[in-house]
């Protein structure tokens, strides 16, 4: 199809590489880390800036009932977005289709006679996302048949979409609070001063931001804010980043950060800051005791 149409067309296998990304067990989420992973690096060879893939209106509901599940927070509740950062690649990951409906999408292919493949995985309930899809939706769907459960349930995601947007963003605003791309710290008074609900959802908004990819979930939430009271040096590990904790701000770094340090040139460089402070005569004894 690809050569009748002149498209570039890029196949990659994966194989074994997907094991070692699943030590639980989780093939398909180790499975989606592996094909952004090659999308953006084929995006950045093609150099183009945009990722778009095949997201639709039943993917946002399945997607909506997980985050719930895991106690995403209210983020999570918001489900998919149209678009967002593809890991830290420069590139944007955008979702044309998420208000199409699957069988809209089938319909117009069939019409159009663009050809397609199936995810065998698709049909199992061994995954959480397949049971939803295939059990769960359709039962909770027979509850009230006079309404469209997966429209209720995009629906609901818009307005949660709405207040965070705005509602929970002008919070932050008044907490002097910035939550940009560019500056991967959050200033820990005015995040303490936050009501819990809002400080929760800053979390986990700030994790998908600066750290794509990280568990956004209520474990990294509690996780989060007992960070808020540790010792400076203080840091939290994942396999996307860590969050760090200074004096007065937590920083959010990815493996390889836009400047090129390190989590372990980070660790360095703190403990040269605080010999420094040691040999000015300041009291850092608390800070040299959790460096």
């Amino acid at each position: 199809f690809c050569a009748r149409k002149n498209i570039s067309f890029t196949h990659v296998r994966i194989g074994a590489a997907i094991y070692s990304l699943a030590p639980k067990g989780s093939i398909q989420a180790a499975a989606r880390k592996l094909r952004y992973k090659h999308l953006a690096l084929i995006a950045g060879e093609l150099g183009v800036p945009f990722v778009a893939t095949g997201h639709n209106k039943e993917d946002q509901a399945e997607t909506v009932l997980i985050n719930l599940l895991r106690g995403s927070g209210i983020d999570g509740l918001t489900g998919l977005r149209g678009s967002r950062p593809l890991a830290a690649s420069g590139i944007e990951l955008t979702r044309p289709l998420i208000h199409a409906r699957r069988s809209d999408i089938a319909s117009y292919a069939n019409q159009m006679n663009v050809p397609w493949r199936e995810d065998a995985s698709n049909e199992t309930i061994r995954y959480a996302r397949n049971r939803l899809r295939l059990e769960t939706i359709p039962a909770l769907q027979e509850l009230d048949v006079s309404s469209d459960l997966v429209d209720d349930i995009v629906s609901m995601s818009q307005a949660m979409n709405l207040l965070v947007d705005e509602t929970l963003s002008d919070a932050l605003k008044s907490a002097g609070i910035d939550l940009v791309a560019g500056n991967a710290r959050l200033p820990i008074g005015p995040v303490l001063g936050l009501p819990p609900a809002i400080r929760s959802w800053l979390f986990l908004r700030a994790v998908r931001l600066w750290l794509p990819g990280a568990p956004a979930r209520k474990s990294t939430v509690k996780n989060l804010t007992d960070l808020l009271s540790g010792p400076v040096g203080k840091r939290i590990e994942f396999r996307q980043g860590a969050v760090w904790r200074e004096r007065d701000e937590m920083v959010f770094i990815s493996p390889s950060d836009r400047s090129g340090a390190s989590v372990t040139g980070l660790n360095k460089l703190s403990t040269q800051l605080v010999r420094v402070e040691k040999m000015r005569g300041s009291d850092m004894s608390d800070v040299i005791a959790s460096a």
